[in-house]
């Protein structure tokens, strides 16, 4: 016989299957897409009363009634129902999960026989057209097991058949839509991390793999020289187990061949590996059979070197290096030509101190020494290196983008050579650095604001390179003496800034395309020696604030655009000395007109003065004859008129004076003849308009006359 409590169970689990039978009914219906009738709709009687009609046996035990037909419309009913009384509410887009895990998402939940219930207080629709979720455990396998239903404003009643009972997955979208963003992003992760550490994996076991060449007598040291060299970054293994390559041939060297023998373990194995690097990737014999080719490849030989380096046809062979004692020998890189050190651990700060050891490479000086090829990148492993000089040589390729980590250098020499690329941005990191040169290459693209970094500069030498766009902004440079930028293609305009780099000594812009005005504030360069500007697009009033130039002793501002007259006030006044110390003012090929002025007698050390193809007019004035150091006068091509002042036969030290092409008049004075070649002076060169029919001008002593 049945207890009390074993007939509650029964009855409690035949009311749930009834109820699942129930909702499958109801899911059907919503699967066929069929609207429900108004009178599938009625009321039907409470969902207690559907099972009061169960009874029991004469046993006493309980017996279920049989099943019969459920309308759609109760079937729904008992749908809403079961949701309420079994789930304890529903709730949208919100996980209800079981103690047994059986959920299916979000929304509406089955719980097991086991599960306890929750909050009824639920609104079941808060809104028209508020949809909810329909998951069940017993439908998963059917095709629309995931469910939404459409409940009225009153959240009782199920809505009318002009609303639709819509089959959507909105949980399950939701979680596809989180696998797919964790899916994608471990697949991102994951190919960085073979992107980072795989090539590392196989070039680790392909180097590995790599057979030891037969010729070398100790594998194990070749094995743990290579290995240390690739971990710590200094050749790549591509490079170094290529055969023929530089990092090829210095591993076989200092693995096998090199006496020296430097243990795995000390550092100083690298700085030598660095220069047997160094030294395959530069020296070697070439033959060059054209006599163009031969003056470039012989440029840095001394005479006696090409003439032992010339032969018949025109055939030769250079010395691979000028000079190359000791290197690639057993003694220690200090010793090689060229190579300088410090002691190990030394404090001192005296430069250029050699010594015989292997230490840390501080100078690496092959100037003018016949070196060709490319600067190879394990330069990086003379990290205290302070001083690069590979000037004057056949150096080409591009700088070594790793050239900026040497974090010492001081001066970088890398002038007269074939270089190529453009200029390294990277340089900006050297902090310390006081001097770069740089010109004479092949050096293309616009000048990086980066160098305004290396505020140490002193000297910058560009010049003769192929670099376009603006002067950029130095102003930071303030320490800088020497910028020397002609001779390139640089344009827009002079920088205003260039007044703030008060050092300034030599400033050359001379070859470029450079346009507009030169700016007053080059007159507050109280230091400047030399200003180059000529051969450009500069136009406009030559500046009377270069009288404040008071060290000035060289100005080419000539094949300009210049025009109004020359500023009097550059040979001083009352109040001002002028440039005193100007001895070479270059200002032809210009627009100029106006008078020379008198004031330029006070330019005692005036050299060379060149005024010639402009429109300057009057007379010469007499006090050029104080300019008692003029060797070379230009007034050639231009409307001066009268004649040549007596004042000038005291300037002894001339040797060329063109006036030629102007509107001179009268007979030249025996004091002028007296200063030519043939009477015992100077004068070599004497131009003058004196062979004109109708000329009224008149020399005894020109040495030609035009």
């Amino acid at each position: 016989m049945l207890n009390t409590f074993d007939e509650d169970k029964i009855k409690s689990r035949h009311l749930r299957q009834k109820r699942h039978k129930e909702l499958e009914e109801c899911l059907q219906i919503v699967s066929s897409g069929r609207h429900l009738s108004v009178e599938e709709e009625g009321d039907i009687a409470s969902n207690d009363s559907s099972i009061s009609s169960g009874r029991k046996n004469d046993d006493s035990s309980f017996v279920p009634p049989p099943p019969r037909e459920t309308p759609p419309s109760e079937a729904f009913k008992r749908v809403k129902v079961f949701l309420r009384e079994e789930s304890g509410g529903v709730r949208g887009g919100f996980t209800m999960r079981s103690k047994s895990d059986e959920t299916f998402g979000s929304g509406f939940f089955f719980p097991s026989g086991k599960d306890s219930k929750v909050n009824r207080n639920v609104n079941l629709a808060p809104r028209k057209n508020s949809i909810y979720m329909l998951d069940s455990p017993y439908l998963a396998s059917r095709r629309n097991s995931f469910m939404s239903v459409d409940f009225g404003q009153d959240g009782d009643s199920i809505s009318s058949q002009h609303d639709m009972i819509r089959i959507i997955t909105l949980h399950e979208w939701s979680g596809r839509r989180t696998i797919a963003i964790v899916v994608v992003l471990a697949c991102i992760i994951g190919s960085l991390c073979v992107i980072l550490f795989f090539p590392r994996i196989v070039e680790k076991e392909w180097h590995e793999s790599i057979p030891i060449p037969s010729s070398v007598s100790d594998p194990e040291r070749y094995r743990n020289v290579k290995r240390i060299i690739i971990e710590n970054g200094i050749s790549s293994a591509a490079s170094i187990n290529k055969k023929g390559t530089p990092q090829h041939e210095a591993l076989l060297w200092i693995a096998d061949v090199d006496g020296a023998k430097l243990g795995v373990d000390d550092k100083m194995i690298f700085q030598r590996y660095s220069l047997a690097v160094f030294f395959y990737s530069t020296y070697a014999d070439i033959a060059v059979e054209d006599e163009h080719e031969w003056d470039k490849a012989a440029y840095t030989m001394n005479d006696s070197s090409r003439a032992m380096a010339k032969s018949g046809n025109n055939r030769i062979k250079p010395i691979a290096w000028r000079n190359s004692t000791n290197w690639m020998s057993s003694k220690g890189h200090c010793s090689w030509a060229g190579v300088g050190c410090h002691f190990l651990n030394s404090t001192t700060k005296t430069t250029h101190v050699y010594y015989d050891g292997n230490y840390r490479v501080t100078h690496l000086n092959l100037t003018r020494n016949n070196v060709r090829g490319t600067i190879p990148n394990e330069i990086i492993a003379l990290e205290d290196l302070q001083l690069l000089n590979l000037g004057t040589n056949l150096m080409s390729g591009t700088i070594p983008e790793n050239i900026g980590d040497l974090k010492h250098l001081v001066t970088i020499h890398l002038g007269a050579n074939g270089l190529t690329g453009s200029l390294p941005t990277y340089l900006g990191k050297l902090e310390v650095l006081t001097h770069l040169y740089l010109h004479v290459n092949k050096l293309d693209g616009k000048i990086p604001n980066e160098l305004n970094n290396s505020k140490e500069l002193r000297v910058l030498s560009l010049f003769k390179n192929k670099l376009v766009g603006n002067i950029p902004n130095m102003r930071k440079l303030n320490h800088l003496t020497d910028l020397r930028l002609d001779a390139n293609k640089l344009g827009g305009s002079i920088p205003t800034e260039i007044g703030l780099m008060t050092s300034l000594k030599d400033l050359r812009l001379s070859q470029n395309d450079l346009k507009g005005t030169i700016p007053s504030e080059i007159g507050n360069l109280k230091y400047l020696e030399k200003f180059h500007a000529y051969e450009n697009e500069l136009q406009g009033n030559l500046p009377p604030q270069l009288v404040s130039l008071e060290n000035l002793k060289i100005l080419y501002l000539d094949n300009n655009n210049f025009t109004g007259s020359i500023p009097p006030i550059w040979g001083g006044s009352g109040v001002r000395s002028g440039m005193q110390d100007l001895e070479q003012l270059y200002l032809q090929k210009n627009k100029l007109s106006g008078n020379i002025p008198t004031q330029f007698g006070a330019l005692g050390e005036m050299l060379d003065l060149k005024l010639h193809k402009n429109h300057i007019g009057g007379a010469i004035p007499s006090e050029m004859g104080k300019m008692l150091k003029l060797k070379y006068v230009y007034l050639d091509n231009n409307k001066l008129t009268g004649k040549i002042p007596e004042e000038m036969g005291k300037l002894s030290s001339l040797e060329k004076l063109h006036i030629n092409g102007n509107q001179i008049t009268g007979k030249v004075s025996e004091n002028m003849c007296s200063l030519s070649k043939s009477s015992g002076g100077n004068l070599v060169e004497f131009l003058m308009d004196c062979d004109v029919e109708n000329n009224e001008a008149e020399c005894n002593c020109c040495t030609s006359c035009v």
